[in-house]
C-alpha cells in the first residue's frame, strides 16, 4: 500500500455543496459525507470580508472543489472550515486518517 503524505491528506477534503443561511453562517457537507453549519461572523467586515456587507453577497456562495468561494478573488480553504466543523485540530485529522489507513 502507497502511504500518502500530509498534503495528499490534506488535498482528499472538499466541499461539495455549501448553502449561506443567516448572516454570516454557511452548511457545508464535504466528499466524506461530513456536513454542518459554521459561523463566519468572526471574519466578517475584516480585509476582503468586507465584500460581504454588499447586498447579495453574502448568499453568493458556492463549493469550487477545493474550497469555498463567493467570488475569484474571496474563498476559504475547505479544510480549515472542516477542521471547525468536527472540532478537531489538523494533527487530529491526520492521526485519525493514518489509523485508517
Amino acid at each position: 500500500m502507497e502511504k500518502r503524505n500530509d498534503k495528499q491528506i490534506k488535498n482528499m477534503i472538499a466541499a461539495t455543496e455549501v448553502k449561506a443561511l443567516e448572516k454570516y453562517k454557511i452548511w457545508v457537507k464535504f466528499n466524506d459525507g461530513v456536513e454542518g453549519i459554521i459561523d463566519l461572523s468572526y471574519c466578517a467586515g475584516k480585509g476582503i470580508f468586507k465584500a460581504w456587507e454588499e447586498q447579495g453577497a453574502f448568499e453568493n456562495v458556492k463549493a469550487n472543489g477545493s474550497g469555498i468561494e463567493w467570488n475569484e478573488k474571496l474563498d476559504i480553504d475547505s479544510m480549515n472550515v472542516y477542521l471547525k466543523i468536527t472540532n478537531q485540530t489538523y494533527e487530529e485529522y491526520l492521526n485519525k486518517q493514518k489509523s485508517h489507513a
